[in-house]
């Protein structure tokens, strides 16, 4: 992962800089008043609007061009047969005893670097409290693959603002799923009541709520860092 010249260009650039200490992605923190900053871009993005690219929970690089996010596909059960023992073996190698996914697989954390890592979702919840998500544009009705919407996502503590794509997700049958339309972003935990399950945030209408995917499937990852 050489130096960019403007800072949108900075997440398909080569990790280089003349400060070779510097984390050229640092530019992207933005300081919501919250307990972590959060990136103004996803893993994979050129700027805010950009939906960036998908992953499946635990995988840190992106799947060839056409793959459809299976359990085929997904890597981190290739290899290990279709048990659900092996399975949850496989899936208990990824996370710590918080059900929080090592440095390893975490691909903000892999992709990054510094201090970058996956959101939590208490992280995810509090970004949920305490900022208003204002829909862009403000008729869903509007929201299309062709003309994509998202959320703008201020602060109430601060004024400052993200904005949140939808970028829909990646799945065995299309990998353009609700694009435009929907959002579903990793979290770093895996959720305690579900054997298969990790969670995701999605957003339906004006509502925000939670939602559980299957860890293969391909969903965008917004970074934050302390």
């Amino acid at each position: 992962m050489a130096a960019c010249a403007a800072a949108a260009a900075l997440v398909s650039c080569e990790k280089k800089n003349s400060d070779p200490d510097k984390n050229p992605y640092d530019a992207y923190a933005v300081d919501l008043g919250l307990s972590v900053q959060w990136a103004s871009v996803n893993v994979g993005a050129s700027n805010e609007k950009d939906p960036g690219n998908y992953y499946g929970w635990g995988e840190t690089a992106e799947k060839p061009e056409g793959t459809y996010y299976d359990w085929e596909s997904y890597l981190v059960f290739q290899g290990v047969g279709t048990g659900d023992a092996a399975r949850d073996a496989a899936l208990a190698r990824l996370y710590d005893s918080d059900l929080t996914l090592k440095s390893d697989y975490d691909v903000a954390s892999v992709q990054w670097g510094g201090s970058w890592r996956m959101p939590t979702i208490r992280e995810f919840e509090e970004l949920l409290e305490k900022c208003t998500w204002e829909m862009v544009p403000s008729d869903y009705a509007d929201w299309s693959e062709d003309n994509p919407g998202g959320w703008k996502v201020t602060s109430k503590i601060n004024g400052k603002s993200i904005f949140i794509p939808a970028a829909g997700q990646r799945t065995n049958m299309s990998l353009d799923k609700d694009k435009g339309k929907q959002a579903y972003y990793w979290t770093s935990q895996r959720d305690p009541d579900g054997d298969i399950f990790a969670l995701g945030i999605g957003r339906f209408m004006n509502a925000p709520s939670w939602n559980s995917q299957y860890v293969c499937i391909g969903c965008s990852v917004r970074p934050v860092r302390p």
